[in-house]
Order: structure tokens, then sequence, then C-alpha cells
């Protein structure tokens, strides 16, 4: 046989090949569309999870054990979340239940975390006693952030004349 009589065309592997191309694309795309569907399912449920725990925090005739439910669904609402938001509704949460020590710590831990969120240093400040001296660090690095909203936090002193509401005054 002859050079010139064999086939000269692409085999029968090469032919093959973008069909191979095809399937594997396909497959990559099924990948991706299944983790960003359960990525959306995890924040769906945290999201689910926060806003009872809302739920349970306004509720103002809650037992302690409604509650404490509440701040566990917020733990449970923080499931892989690398943000600070929940955290910062449990400061909240915390602060409302009348629980300083918690809310200090965990206001603590989220403003050294990012410590150019004016929010956290916020949450820091209303989680600590004006008479605190992470209070006053609290109230410097708002100023540091916006100085024009020191001003309207009344200075870093206690309010006395109902601008801001403190949970260190007597109710």
């Amino acid at each position: 046989m002859s050079a010139s009589s064999l086939p000269t065309g692409p085999t029968a592997w090469e032919r093959g090949w973008g069909e191979r191309r095809r399937t594997a694309a396909r497959v990559a795309v099924g990948v991706v569309a299944a983790l960003l569907c359960a990525w959306f399912a995890v924040l769906a449920r945290d999201s689910l999870l926060a806003r009872r725990a809302q739920t349970a925090a306004a509720d103002r005739h809650a037992t302690a054990a409604a509650w404490q439910r509440g701040l566990n669904l917020l733990g449970k609402a923080d499931f892989l979340n690398p943000g600070t938001d929940r955290q910062a509704q449990r400061v909240a949460y915390l602060v409302a239940w009348h629980r300083p020590a918690e809310a200090r710590r965990l206001a603590l831990s989220i403003a050294r975390r990012e410590p150019d969120n004016i929010a956290a240093w916020k949450l820091l400040a209303v989680a600590t006693p004006p008479g605190d001296p992470v209070h006053a660090r609290a109230m410097a690095e708002i100023s540091r952030l916006d100085p024009l909203d020191v001003a309207r936090m009344g200075g870093g002193r206690p309010a006395t004349d109902g601008r801001r509401k403190s949970p260190w005054q007597r109710r």
C-alpha cells in the first residue's frame, strides 16, 4: 500500500477531542452551579435563623430561655459567614439583655479584627460604660474615623439629654 492511499484527515481520536472538551466544560459548569446552589442554601438558612433571632429579641415579654434560644440562633446563623454582621447583632442582643461583660468582649473582638470599621467601634462604645478606658478608646477611634459623628453621639459623655439612649443609664 502506498503512502498516498492512507487516509490523510484527522483520526477518529482527533475528531472526538472536540466532543470531549465540550463534555468537560459542561461538567465543570455543572459542578460550579451545584456549589453556588449549596452556598445560596447556606446563606438562606443563615438569614432565616437571624430573622428568627430578631423576632425573639423584639419580644419584650420573652422568657430568659427564649432569649437564650435567640442568641443561640444568631450563633448558628454565623455558619460559613466570614463577616461580622451576625456578631454585631449578637452584641446588640447582649446589650439589650443587660449582659455587658459578654457584649464588651464580643464587641472588642470585632473592633480588633476590623480596626477601620466605625460600626465596630460604635458597638464597643455602646457595650462599655462611659467611665471605662475602653469606652474612651472607642470614642477616640470613632472620632478618628468620622469626626462629625462623635459630636452627634455626645462626645463620649453619658447622654443625659435624650440624644442617645445608653444601656448604662437607669431606665
